[in-house]
């Protein structure tokens, strides 16, 4: 059987065109990646970043990158141990790498919590994109937190803890204790109550009164704004306290801890 050499040479130039198109690499960089924008620290769902409830750690967001050819997200952060305070004279060095869902880069998830951090220590962050083609992109805006010590929560004042939860009344009081240490520059605190499905129920901004480390007590819905004026007899809820520094008033905390979330029961009549 005879080969039609034309025929031939056609089909492999058809193969070496296809694969050189496949083959081709992106020359551009991805996109600058978006730093979400920090939440003033009254609202419920905080975005941006943060100290997180479960552990001693930082969490930090930023927008997805739309590229099709994305490879993902390289983190960076510097410590400022002495007090600096200027983020362009610190050592930044590539703490991980986020790869991305290769199906849908847009649905991979764009937060990353950092647990390798101390208490009193400013961390600053910038994040880098990178494609398959190995393009990096510029760096993201800094940003920067403090992690300060967690709020200590008792059960609403008055009332006994069993295990499965504190027994409290439908206008509870609420009290809690922060830490001495003046190397925490905690001024404020946040109170969030929701109900046992997480949803909002009162969430309320006061000052700290004293740096000695005693009790500090609040009353439910002490300045009107919830959204129940008294808890529902036998219903579940729960509590939690942050605790923040924030640069001025409404404004975004640079410094701050948040405890767990408390869960409680209030009686029956």
């Amino acid at each position: 059987m005879s080969i039609n050499k034309p025929l031939l040479l056609f089909l492999l130039s058809l193969f070496v065109i296809a694969f050189q198109c496949n083959d081709v690499e992106n020359p551009n960089p991805p996109e600058i990646p978006k730093i979400v924008a920090k939440s003033i620290p009254e609202k419920f769902t905080e975005k941006g970043i943060d100290a997180i409830e479960e552990q001693d750690a930082i969490i930090i967001q930023w927008e997805a990158n739309s590229e099709k050819d994305l490879e993902g997200y390289y983190i960076y952060r510097a410590a400022d141990t002495i007090n600096i305070n200027s983020d362009d004279k610190l050592e930044y060095s590539k703490i991980v790498t986020i790869s991305v869902n290769y199906v849908n880069p847009i649905a991979t998830a764009t937060e990353y919590i950092d647990y390798e951090v101390s208490k009193k220590i400013q961390y600053f962050y910038y994040i880098r994109a990178f494609n398959q083609s190995e393009n990096v992109s510029d760096p993201s805006d800094t940003i920067s937190y403090k992690l300060a010590g967690k709020p200590s929560l008792t059960c609403p004042q008055g009332n006994v803890c069993p295990e499965d939860g504190s027994i409290a009344s439908q206008n509870p009081t609420f009290s809690f204790k922060y830490s001495p240490d003046i190397d925490y520059g905690i001024s404020y605190f946040i109170i969030k109550v929701a109900d046992i499905n997480g949803d909002s129920l009162w969430c309320y901004g006061f000052p700290r009164e004293g740096y000695d480390g005693r009790n500090q007590i609040i009353n439910f819905n002490e300045d009107g704004g919830s959204l129940v004026d008294t808890l529902t007899s036998g219903g579940q809820y729960q509590w939690k306290i942050d605790a923040i520094t924030a640069i001025g008033y409404n404004t975004p905390e640079i410094e701050g801890a948040e405890s767990a979330w408390i869960q409680f029961k209030v009686k029956e009549n």
